[in-house]
């Protein structure tokens, strides 16, 4: 296979994993409560969906008004940690796992078991697109890299790439809760190109996002291929493309297709 570009990056969800989480779902929350109660600390259902969801603000406001990104994101291991430890009602048990893991809560056994319960109830489906191995299989034989750059939670990440048997086909993965930002941040995508000494010119970045992923590609000035995974309809995909391509030259405008197999013909 004749490779076109020598650099292929790939986002991840809804690109080459097919996933769905629904973390509006109550029952989410009543199991997670039930968890939380057994290492001591007491919320109702509702209670910890609220405070989830005000603490995901403040881990991301601290870091805009640190970082000045537009686009910050959070370690989520932060919010399940302070879940713990900052809870109105809690009886001894919090006190005894809190001082048990202390400073390394963050690495803990503990709290991948809290990321991993709460991603597994959280999901009902999760598989690799067809065609991705064989793309991947391709792109290897034909001389090319493959790179992950993904809006993503590695507490949550890692295991799913594991268990859908991506963890090891990429030359890097760059997952944003290790950087504080997400696409489109610019320095994002940047960041990958300049630590993994990337020709922009030799690149493509490949995503079902126009925003995170179209707009990070555009504003490194690479082209870009994306991957209606989710079916826009052709009016909506070519509004959202005339908004990304807003000040940017017609010679990067993204290649649409429908799946990732289709980047096999």
């Amino acid at each position: 296979m004749k490779l076109k570009y020598k650099n292929y990056i790939f986002d991840l969800y809804g690109t080459l994993i097919d996933i769905h989480t629904d973390e509006n779902d109550m029952s989410l929350w009543e199991e997670m409560s039930k968890i939380y109660s057994c290492y001591g600390s007491d919320y109702e259902p509702d209670e910890l969906q609220s405070r989830y969801l005000a603490l995901v603000r403040e881990e991301e406001n601290e870091i805009y008004e640190k970082k000045g990104y537009g686009c910050p994101e959070i370690r989520l291991e932060r919010v399940f940690a302070r879940l713990l430890t900052e809870a109105e009602r809690k009886h001894p048990t919090s006190e005894k796992i809190a001082s048990m893991i202390n400073e390394k809560l963050m690495e803990s056994d503990w709290m991948k078991l809290i990321a991993n319960t709460f991603r597994t109830i959280s999901r009902s489906k999760i598989n690799v697109y067809p065609g991705v191995f064989e793309l991947f299989d391709r792109i290897r034989s034909g001389g090319g890299h493959i790179y992950l750059l993904s809006n993503a939670q590695r507490c949550l990440t890692e295991a799913e790439l594991e268990e859908t048997g991506l963890s090891d086909q990429f030359k890097a993965v760059y997952l944003s809760s290790d950087y504080e930002m997400k696409k489109p941040q610019p320095e994002f995508i940047r960041r990958l190109i300049h630590d993994e000494g990337l020709d922009a010119e030799e690149s493509v970045m490949i995503g079902n996002e126009f925003h995170a992923d179209i707009g990070s590609a555009l504003s490194a000035g690479m082209d870009s291929i994306y991957i209606n995974s989710y079916d826009l309809p052709p009016n909506e995909m070519r509004l959202r493309l005339m908004y990304e391509m807003q000040g940017h030259p017609k010679t990067l405008t993204p290649k649409i297709t429908d799946t990732i197999a289709d980047l096999l013909d």
